[in-house]
């Protein structure tokens, strides 16, 4: 959006004017009521917000401001995502500052949201507002949500999670993963259900940054695309099953949001621990680990109720947000 608004402000042309108009429609979805973006329900897990193209485009589309606005509100309330720790501050400080420099003085009044459904196919995400709250839903993450009512986070959720030994070693299955899963929809009730994978434990260590170092000068200079493909597999994309069947079902109830979860394994003898996270992440991007104040919650530990179960049990779990 901020790199396409400042081609179109040098050589405007309807084709651009459109497409940024589809893209600045699209990321006003994204801004929550908090003012904070993104998160662990996307594909990247990221929390990277660049203003300036939305305060460019607002000099002829308003909705562009009103997301500014909207996250500008989340700034003030200490929810900006913090990127000290990897020293990245330069990837923002220049869209920073070229939001300040093309600042619009003279903004529109931030409008309620309407209630309904947006269901996003492509992106497999689906926004549901009612009653005052906001669902946030990653229905190709295994139902990875992010709930907020009355302008204020409610829970973040980041599915289940199991400690397992595999064939000796001590891995971790997630529900997370971006991937293929059964869902089943209806006006009060959405159904998720499908396979743990096996989280991704590659990291670039010294070594392994050595050995990119010398495959890029040797085969990356003359197909750096197969290169980029091959740490995309390693790194990001691909889902290797683990022996964990999960189902995971959204219900509206008099606008309390009941989250129903049931995870079965063949054997529980070889888990070591379960549990739900507010900000796990298994897959290695850039700047998708970053603080946000979001991430505080609560680990909710599952270990003593699937320590009491029976081989042939499956492990249940009800909440009422």
């Amino acid at each position: 959006v901020g790199l396409l608004a400042q081609i179109y402000e040098l050589t405007p042309s309807p084709e651009l004017k459109t497409a940024l108009e589809k893209a600045v429609r699209f990321a006003a979805n994204f801004v929550h009521p908090d003012g904070s973006f993104g998160g662990e329900y996307t594909s990247r897990n990221t929390y990277n917000f660049f203003p300036h193209g939305f305060e460019i485009a607002g000099r002829w589309l308003p909705e562009a401001l009103e997301i500014n606005g909207r996250f500008l509100a989340g700034l003030e309330r200490g929810l900006a995502p913090c990127y000290a720790d990897d020293h990245i501050v330069g990837h923002h400080t220049w869209s920073y500052l070229l939001a300040f420099q093309h600042f619009v003085a003279e903004r529109p009044a931030i409008a309620p949201r309407k209630d309904g459904r947006l269901y996003f196919r492509n992106a497999g995400i689906v926004i549901d507002r009612r009653d005052g709250a906001e669902l946030y839903l990653a229905l190709n993450k295994g139902g990875v949500f992010k709930l907020f009512r009355d302008g204020k986070l409610v829970l973040s959720d980041t599915q289940l999670s199991v400690r397992a030994e595999d064939k000796g070693k001590t891995k971790i299955a997630v529900a997370h993963l971006v991937g293929s899963y059964d869902v089943d929809f209806s006006q009060d009730h959405i159904t998720v259900q499908g396979q743990l994978g096996w989280a991704k434990g590659k990291g670039m260590t010294t070594f392994n940054l050595v050995v990119l170092r010398l495959l890029m000068y040797t085969v990356g200079r003359f197909n750096p695309d197969a290169v980029r493909k091959l740490l995309q597999k390693l790194l990001i994309t691909g889902k290797k099953p683990a022996p964990f069947d999960f189902r995971r079902n959204f219900k509206w109830t008099a606008g309390r949001l009941q989250v129903d979860d049931e995870l079965n394994a063949p054997t529980w003898s070889k888990v070591e621990a379960a549990g739900i996270g507010a900000s796990q992440t298994s897959i290695y991007v850039v700047m998708s680990r970053t603080y946000q104040a979001g991430q505080l919650q609560p680990w909710l530990d599952l270990t003593p109720q699937v320590k009491a179960l029976r081989e042939g049990e499956g492990l249940k779990l009800s909440r009422t947000l």
